[in-house]
């Protein structure tokens, strides 16, 4: 079924609800909540302190390291009102054709309701790119269905590119109400997975955060 093989190895992030950035360290992927007021800018500047993850394997389990052609890497933190991401990635070439997300260079976030164990049919993944100049966003499937609707405009989205140094940096804030599966002041637990993917030569990449050999279906 279709739940079983998008969601049965999706990983699961720990929350620790209330705790403040300020001088916690993450070794097993805890996102803890912010105490700064999250300015979505494209800059960065409160994420400092937030643990960083390599999105560094492939849908396989196979761990690449970065290197000159890509290296990836997310941060994440909440608050009352939203869920946030900044992903960062390091690329020796950018190319942004249509529906770039998926064909690269983007990447999907997916959220998981862990409710059910190991499997779930509650889940939002959603899409981010620069297209044709522009900032896109898409919600691309939504429990099974593929393009349920638009995303809600409530989602707020910055990138910021440095050709020079071959970086690109994304900014995200998304209100729980668009991740309805996420309950973080809830659930002690849910899952998350960054798939990334990397345009070279007109051919992709894939980095991820949790192995997923069925991402893309």
């Amino acid at each position: 079924m279709f739940k079983k093989c998008l969601l049965a190895i999706f990983a699961v992030l720990a929350i620790l609800s209330g705790l403040s950035l300020a001088g916690q360290v993450s070794s097993n992927k805890k996102i803890f909540q912010t105490d700064k007021d999250m300015v979505i800018d494209g800059k960065l500047d409160e994420w400092e302190s937030i643990p960083e993850f390599p999105v560094d394997l492939l849908p396989d389990g196979t761990k690449v390291p970065a290197s000159a052609d890509i290296g990836v890497t997310v941060k994440f933190s909440y608050d009352s009102a939203n869920f946030y991401a900044a992903i960062k990635a390091v690329d020796d070439q950018f190319e942004f054709p249509s529906r770039a997300w998926r064909y690269g260079d983007g990447f999907y976030l997916t959220f998981v309701d862990p409710e059910k164990g190991n499997e779930s049919d509650r889940f939002w993944t959603y899409g981010f790119s620069w297209e044709e100049n522009k900032k896109n966003v898409v919600l691309v499937n939504r429990d099974g269905i593929y393009f349920p609707g638009p995303p809600p405009e409530e989602i707020q989205l910055e990138i910021s590119m440095d050709k020079e140094n071959k970086t690109i940096l994304y900014e995200i804030a998304i209100p729980w109400n668009s991740i309805a599966p996420v309950k973080p002041f809830i659930d002690s637990e849910w899952g998350i997975n960054v798939i990334y993917v990397d345009r070279e030569k007109g051919e992709r990449e894939i980095r991820q955060l949790y192995p997923d050999l069925n991402y893309d279906t």
